[in-house]
């Protein structure tokens, strides 16, 4: 998986309009207004869902956890090693949280920015860990690709459905080779035109 997502499709997304109002009633307006709703890219301040007292609540962090030596950013997170992995485990089995998008971007071997999402107007949860020390950030947990798709990359965001939500976030270390196992939607992949550098 690539760099970048896709949060909402326009402004007539009320879910994402919802949770913009929720989360200001405790932030600050400048982190409000720095949030990005549309086309999220590593170290931008997005829209994430935590469990919180049995209910999905939205919270502001950054995308990237910083690393361990502070010379930069994981965005991505890989399934298959999460759970063994000294940077990650804890954050797995603890702080699981999950990302709501319309598609995310990846770039084919011609350097032509593709879209992908599962169709028009319909979202998808991507699974993610998060840590809230020092700052509140996340990271989108991934896995091997499959069907067309695999032909663009070879990793993919590891998608809950929606019915399994609480499932992810109450005990999701638990089910990541099950949640690996449902099969990927048969993506639809739309070129868009490149407006700026890959980041």
């Amino acid at each position: 998986m690539c760099g970048r997502y896709l949060f909402r499709e326009d402004e007539s997304d009320v879910e994402a309009e919802s949770w913009l109002q929720e989360v200001s009633k405790t932030e600050d307006e400048a982190v409000v207004r720095s949030i990005a709703l549309d086309e999220v890219r590593p170290s931008n301040l997005a829209l994430v869902l935590v469990k919180e007292d049995g209910r999905l609540v939205p919270k502001v962090m950054r995308w990237g956890l910083p690393k361990w030596d502070q010379s930069g950013i994981l965005i991505n997170t890989r399934s298959e090693t999460a759970l063994t992995s000294p940077m990650f485990k804890k954050h797995i089995k603890e702080r699981r949280c999950v990302v709501k998008a319309a598609g995310f971007y990846e770039w084919d071997e011609h350097k032509n920015k593709l879209l992908i999402r599962k169709g028009e107007h319909e979202k998808m949860y991507m699974a993610a860990l998060y840590t809230d020390e020092d700052r509140a950030s996340y990271s989108i947990v991934t896995r091997s690709a499959e069907g067309d798709f695999a032909a663009i990359h070879d990793r993919s965001p590891l998608l809950i459905p929606e019915g399994l939500l609480d499932r992810y976030l109450d005990d999701g270390d638990k089910y990541l080779d099950a949640f690996r196992k449902i099969p990927l939607p048969r993506f639809e992949m739309e070129a868009k035109r490149m407006q700026t550098s890959l980041f």
